[in-house]
């Protein structure tokens, strides 16, 4: 979903877009074309070719896994020979664990991918946005709210756990090193400055109530 018709944060968007991206594609990276695709627009906007210092970015992802849901991922779901890509992931015992392990995966290859930069310091995350109620059969889109509230929920919770637990470590690495805030005491080395202001951020977009789901 593009936001350019809006400001985010009190600031101009400007969509740069990776069409039919899925939050697990993130993590199959290059494997993947649409993985492939997102890692090159991000590299794209950390170059020094481009026009502007981009140091925040919007991530938006998920619609197409909460969308196709994740019964395909079930024991009791046999997969047809034409969707390789349900193939290649392993079987959940139920769709809030598969939801569960698809945003941990999501969150940490955005992680992995973020410390690899220079400019982009922060992530901000989408939630999925709700459906409109008209549209869909009502069987369909109480399938698919369901889904998005779920995904939500667990989007919110799981990337505040993350990033508590990821600026627990940078802390015990600063204290057994002898450094603060990435800088070394003698005050020559600043190489590691650059990961403590690293993070990603669950991004609440004002008037869009998630838990409702469309």
């Amino acid at each position: 979903v593009s936001l350019a018709h809006r400001r985010i944060l009190g600031r101009i968007s400007i969509p740069f877009v990776t069409t039919g991206l899925k939050a697990w594609h993130v993590h199959r990276g290059s494997s993947f074309f649409t993985g492939a695709n997102f890692t090159r627009a991000l590299e794209i906007l950390d170059s020094k070719q481009h026009p502007y210092i981009v140091k925040d970015v919007v991530v938006s992802a998920g619609e197409i896994d909460c969308r196709e849901g994740f019964h395909s991922l079930l024991p009791n779901f046999t997969v047809g020979r034409n969707e390789k890509d349900a193939r290649m992931r392993e079987k959940y015992p139920d769709e809030e664990t598969a939801v569960s392990c698809t945003i941990q995966s999501y969150i940490d290859s955005l992680m992995s991918l973020l410390l690899k930069f220079t400019n982009i310091q922060t992530m901000y995350i989408l939630p999925v946005l709700p459906y409109p109620k008209k549209g869909k059969k009502k069987g369909e889109r109480i399938r698919r709210k369901k889904t998005i509230i779920m995904w939500n929920q667990m989007l919110r919770q799981i990337i505040q756990e993350k990033m508590m637990n990821y600026e627990k470590e940078l802390g015990k690495n600063d204290i057994s090193t002898g450094t603060k805030n990435g800088n070394s005491k003698n005050g020559n080395g600043n190489g590691n400055k650059n990961i403590f202001e690293k993070k990603i951020i669950f991004l609440n977009i004002k008037g869009v109530r998630i838990e409702e789901g469309g």
